[in-house]
């Protein structure tokens, strides 16, 4: 629920944000706030069970997810042997989510401070160019993150099962049980490397 509380979220502060950019009113401005705060109630919940429950190396990536799972798996097509809940591409891109939706999170509140006392111009422009650019980088992240979800193969039989948490493989018996372990093992089988002859 969190995932996609928050993505309708983000998805809403970036059209909105487009909308304010192109200085389309108060309508667009009231709907940035709607999607404010969508991303930051359904994230909350995200951070304070990622705390409280202390799944740092669950979701963390170490420098190992980010070479072997993300750069060496997409980039140079090289296999990796994937562990644990999430995949290392999964854990780099939580990371890179993370980082760049806090960098528009401070530049946001950093913008807001004219409405309540002075701020010197320069910070102002400065703390509006890096949000905007920010924010770019998060809707083209959020597409690749998509269009990698849609069209890499292996990740084809779970699409249906990020909606309905439903195990994909067809099992009733599992029908309500989380279907990450068999997930793993179809994308680990989808990803083995072709045999030469």
């Amino acid at each position: 629920m969190e995932h996609w509380g928050t993505a309708a979220g983000i998805v809403i502060l970036i059209v909105s944000g487009y909308q304010i950019h192109n200085r389309e009113g108060l309508p667009a401005i009231r709907l940035h706030f709607l999607g404010l705060f969508l991303t930051l109630l359904f994230g909350g919940y995200f951070t304070a069970d990622f705390f409280i429950s202390r799944k740092y190396r669950e979701l963390f990536p170490n420098i190992k997810d980010i070479i072997d799972g993300t750069i060496k798996k997409y980039l140079l097509r090289i296999k990796s042997k994937e562990t644990g809940k999430y995949l290392s591409s999964q854990k780099a891109s939580f990371l890179l989510f993370g980082i760049i939706g806090g960098l528009i999170l401070i530049t946001g509140i950093i913008k807001l401070i004219p409405l309540y006392g002075h701020l010197p111009f320069n910070l102002l422009k400065s703390a509006t160019t890096i949000h905007d650019i920010a924010a770019w980088a998060l809707a083209v992240l959020l597409a690749v993150h998509i269009l990698l979800a849609i069209v890499w193969a292996a990740y084809r039989p779970l699409l249906l099962s990020w909606f309905n948490g439903r195990d994909p493989s067809g099992d009733l018996s599992a029908a309500n049980k989380p279907a990450i372990p068999k997930l793993k093992t179809k994308i680990q089988e989808n990803n083995k490397p072709i045999q030469q002859k």
